[in-house]
């Protein structure tokens, strides 16, 4: 039975970022999964994410000899529009350059990809089937037994991490519960050409039928995040491209002028998961395999981030090698780790999922109440200079 460090079950950005980082400080790592491949087909595009200045030291830090730099749109104020409010946030008032950088999925899967030569990370696609537990010479270990369909075979770790998404396997089979509230609602996701140069400014506009983001892309293009209700999305599911777009433009009243689909929008559903405890016995649970949130503030591949930023560090990681009886899963790190995550991720969701609410309660008095609320953050530095942090924040 071959013996890791580390086994990470997911190949997604989460996965991969997680092995190169374990890599980085000389751990030995399986990295379990189908490998994620930048989309070609450019008809549907991909989406964009919202990188945040600390997500982004973060990955800087970690692919620093190995990659060119990512390439990115940064995002130097947003606005926030309600009926009758706006709120702006300057990257100035944190003195920071700017608040965050749009980064391309495709850009970023092709950034984090595996070094084909690397001397630390092994890449497996058979799926797992089972997990155990066995004593060695160093003391217990995780074991995962594959399959590769013609005999099993097993392999143990200190750590399993479950960087495996919303479905997680690791999660399941630890036995760790969670928990889903759907919003009923799906995100609408393309790229838009405007007819007005974006400058670096993302845009947000709540209503009472959902929330619409454009952000600004690299090439000029706006990334449209477009959170609506299911019921008006089986409305439009089937209407013109035109059609859609007269909606985004009333909804963000031509901000941006004229508006051109260049990919075909796709959706998804949105719900809020959560998972009870963030570790078991050793087993941590990284980004949407431990929660999900509602995409209105861009944080879902942030936490994630953190949250391998939180692990690594409490896990004591680049000083692995410096002890001779390190031990990646030792209960003590792994509840540090749970500590640190459940005192940030819960009160995120639950104010996000306040927010939901809030914007999407009808009628002309909750809307004068919301914009009077709007024009008050607008005129309060401290209160806009703690939410940019509070977002930004990782522990």
């Amino acid at each position: 039975m071959e013996e890791f460090d580390l086994v990470i079950i997911g190949r997604g950005i989460i996965g991969n970022l997680t092995a190169l980082t374990a890599s980085k400080a000389n751990l030995k790592v399986l990295l379990v999964g189908p490998e994620e491949k930048p989309i070609t087909n450019k008809e549907f595009g991909t989406r964009s994410y919202a990188l945040s200045p600390s997500s982004v030291d973060f990955i800087s830090k970690i692919t620093e000899k190995d990659k060119s730099e990512l390439k990115h749109q940064k995002i130097f104020s947003m606005q926030i529009f309600n009926e009758r409010a706006k709120v702006t946030l300057e990257a100035t008032e944190v003195k920071q350059n700017y608040l965050a950088q749009i980064v391309n999925h495709n850009t970023l899967v092709e950034h984090l990809s595996i070094p084909k030569a690397s001397q630390t990370i092994t890449c497996l696609k058979d799926k797992p089937q089972s997990l155990g537990y066995v004593q060695t010479s160093d003391g217990e270990r995780a074991s995962i037994e594959f399959s590769d369909g013609d005999k099993n075979f097993k392999v143990s770790a200190k750590l399993i991490i479950g960087a495996d998404g919303m479905s997680s396997w690791v999660r399941q089979s630890a036995g760790i519960f969670w928990g889903r509230k759907n919003y009923n609602q799906k995100a609408i996701v393309s790229e838009i050409l405007p007819q007005n140069d974006h400058r670096g400014v993302a845009c947000q506009w709540f209503y009472e039928g959902g929330v619409l983001a454009l952000l600004p892309c690299l090439n000029g293009n706006l990334s449209m995040v477009w959170s609506v209700s299911s019921t008006f999305f089986n409305k439009i599911q089937d209407q013109t491209p035109e059609n859609l777009l007269h909606h985004v433009s009333d909804i963000s009243q031509n901000h941006f002028g004229s508006l051109r689909l260049m990919t075909k929008p796709t959706s998804v559903d949105l719900a809020m998961t959560f998972a009870d405890s963030y570790y078991g016995k050793r087993i941590a649970l990284l980004g949407d395999a431990a929660h999900t949130v509602h995409p209105l503030a861009g944080l879902g591949l942030n936490l994630g981030i953190y949250d391998l930023i939180s692990l690594s560090h409490y896990g004591d990681w680049f000083n692995a090698r410096n002890g001779k009886f390190f031990d990646l899963g030792d209960k003590r790190k792994l509840i540090k780790f749970h500590e640190n995550r459940i005192k940030k991720i819960p009160q995120i969701q639950f104010s996000l999922n306040a927010l939901v609410g809030l914007f999407s309660y009808p009628g002309s008095f909750a809307s004068s109440i919301r914009s009077l609320g709007m024009n008050f953050v607008d005129k309060s530095s401290l209160i806009k200079k703690r939410l940019i942090q509070q977002a930004q924040t990782i522990y």
